[in-house]
């Protein structure tokens, strides 16, 4: 199978890309070029054999101004929530997945730009949504409705999360100018009442694009590397106080808290053990066999 082979997943990167000529009349002139520019520049990326594309990890454009990281990744969560139960409604939710949930695991939106990211734990999650919402105009994704909606969750989930989120700066507008950065810029959904209003807003928010993001390989691997030895340095020192701490715990005779300092440790050496990098075989060269003149020329006669 040739999907086997692929080990920089080339088969997705035109995964989101419009082709259709019906769809890419709907986009404006400016919004079509943007993703003309984006492709072309993915092609680019991909001539390099350093760069792959992600499997998990979408990346995003033309998000609105108002959209902070908390909401975005409610929105993308509660997608992958609605797909998975409208595969399990027509049966075909059979071994596609390996967890029971989705997880995002995350959602990020560059300053001062419309770009943002967000990483799902499968692949199948990121798929399902990515056809979903790809090409979606934003007013229907980020209603004043969706969004109210999305807000009541998240301070049922986590009332901290939102007030650090309206404290953050506006991100700045530039591109097509579009929502200034705030909550009132959310449009209501059409009810027969200021219609041509809402068709105009509608139109100059534009719609998300998404597509599985390209990836520099090596940049990858070095900040694993990185985060690796940080996560051994501090797995050692934190083995060193359970040490201590078991000494003291001995002296004072207090076995219930001494095993629980001991599972502690037992779990802190077998991650230790995981995260240690395996070692190079060392290949010995083989010295190169000595041709016998003599030899070759009797076999020739």
């Amino acid at each position: 199978d040739k999907r086997t082979k692929d080990t920089r997943n080339l088969y997705l990167a035109k995964e989101g890309v419009i082709m259709n000529e019906q769809e890419m009349s709907q986009l404006s002139p400016i919004e079509l070029n943007r993703r003309i520019e984006a492709w072309k520049e993915k092609q680019a990326k991909l001539q390099n054999p350093n760069f792959h594309v992600s499997k998990t990890r979408l990346s995003l454009r033309n998000i609105p101004g108002f959209v902070r990281p908390n909401l975005l990744k409610q929105l993308f969560h509660d997608t992958a929530v609605r797909m998975r139960l409208k595969l399990k409604d027509t049966g075909n939710d059979d071994g596609v997945f390996e967890f029971a949930h989705p997880k995002l695991l995350q959602s990020k939106i560059v300053k001062k730009s419309r770009f943002g990211f967000i990483e799902f734990r499968e692949h199948s999650d990121a798929l399902l949504v990515l056809r979903e919402l790809n090409n979606t105009n934003n007013a229907e994704i980020f209603s004043r409705k969706n969004v109210a909606i999305e807000k009541e969750k998240m301070v049922e989930d986590n009332p901290a999360a939102v007030e650090d989120e309206d404290e953050d700066e506006p991100e700045e507008d530039d591109v097509e100018e579009q929502d200034e950065g705030d909550m009132k810029h959310a449009i209501d959904e059409d009810d027969g009442i200021n219609t041509r209003r809402n068709k105009k807003q509608k139109d100059k928010m534009g719609r998300i694009q998404i597509e599985f993001a390209v990836e520099n390989m090596k940049k990858i691997h070095i900040h694993n590397e990185k985060v690796r030895i940080g996560q051994m340095k501090w797995r050692k020192v934190s083995m060193e106080k359970l040490k201590d701490k078991m000494k003291i715990l001995k002296a004072q005779k207090q076995e219930k808290e001494l095993k629980v300092v001991q599972n502690k440790m037992t779990k802190l050496q077998t991650a230790i053990k995981k995260s240690v990098a395996p070692k190079k075989k060392n290949i010995s060269k083989k010295a190169p066999k000595k041709v016998n003149k003599w030899t070759t020329t009797i076999k020739r006669f």
